[in-house]
C-alpha cells in the first residue's frame, strides 16, 4: 500500500502541471448545442474534515482540483459532489461501536471530507452529516454488522451507494441529511468532471478501504 505522503507527493506533482482555469458545467448538453463553462478557480481554502481525516481532505482536493482541469479534455465525465464518504462496514468489528456511538454510521454512510467551492459545499454540506437518502430513495441499509470485516461486502456497500449517487446524473436533486439536530434535506446539484479512480483513504482503524465518494 502507497503511503499517505507518496501519493499526496504524487498528486502535487500532477497538480503542479495544471495551469490556467478549469471548466465546469452545471449540466451535460449534446455536442450540437452551445456550452456555456462556468469557471471554477482552484480554492485556497483547505478542505473541510473530520478531525484526525486532514490527509484525506488534502489528497481529495487535489484529486478534484485534477478532475476539474481535466474536464475539457476528457470525454469520460462523471457527476462530481466533491465530497468524501465512509461506511460502517470499512472498519473492523472491533471498531463499529465506537463509530456507531461517535458518528452514527449505522444510519448510513457519513461524510468526512467535503471540497471547498464544489457542489457539496455550495449545497451546505459538512463533514459529520449521514446520507440516509439520496433523491428521495432510502440508502440500502448495512448489512452484516455483526460480521467481521470483509472487503468484498464493504466494496459492495461503497458501490451501492455510489450507483444510486450516479443515477442522478448532473440533475438538481434532493439529498437527506442527518445531523445531531435532527434530519435535514438540502438540494444539490453535480458537476460532470473528468472520470478519476476512487481516491485512497488513510483509516485510522486496521482497515485501509478507499471511498470516493466522489462523488465522492
Amino acid at each position: 500500500m502507497f503511503s499517505i505522503n507518496l501519493r499526496l507527493g504524487i498528486l502535487g506533482l500532477l497538480a503542479s502541471t495544471v495551469g490556467g482555469p478549469a471548466y465546469c458545467h452545471t449540466e451535460i448538453q449534446s455536442s450540437t448545442s452551445r456550452r456555456t463553462p462556468v469557471e471554477v478557480t482552484p480554492s485556497l481554502i483547505r478542505a473541510s474534515t473530520l478531525s484526525g481525516r486532514e490527509e484525506d481532505g488534502r489528497v481529495e482536493q487535489i484529486a478534484f482540483r485534477l478532475a476539474v482541469a481535466g474536464r475539457m479534455r476528457c470525454a469520460d465525465l462523471t457527476p462530481n459532489l466533491g465530497l468524501v464518504l465512509q461506511h460502517l462496514s470499512q472498519f473492523e468489528l472491533v471498531d463499529r461501536p465506537g463509530m456507531i456511538a461517535s458518528q452514527s454510521l449505522d444510519h448510513g454512510p457519513g461524510v468526512i471530507v467535503v471540497v471547498p467551492d464544489s457542489p457539496a459545499a455550495a449545497a451546505g454540506i459538512c463533514p459529520g452529516d449521514i446520507l440516509v437518502a439520496v433523491d428521495g430513495h432510502a440508502l440500502p441499509p448495512e448489512t452484516a454488522l455483526s460480521a467481521s470485516f470483509d472487503a468484498a461486502h464493504a466494496h459492495a456497500r461503497t458501490d451501492a451507494v455510489q450507483d444510486l449517487l450516479e443515477k442522478t446524473g448532473t440533475r438538481r436533486f434532493p439529498i437527506t441529511l442527518l445531523r445531531k439536530d435532527g434530519v435535514t434535506v438540502t438540494d444539490v446539484t453535480p458537476c460532470p468532471l473528468a472520470h478519476r479512480m476512487p481516491t485512497l483513504h488513510a483509516q485510522t482503524s486496521a482497515m485501509p478501504m478507499p471511498t470516493d465518494a466522489m462523488f465522492s
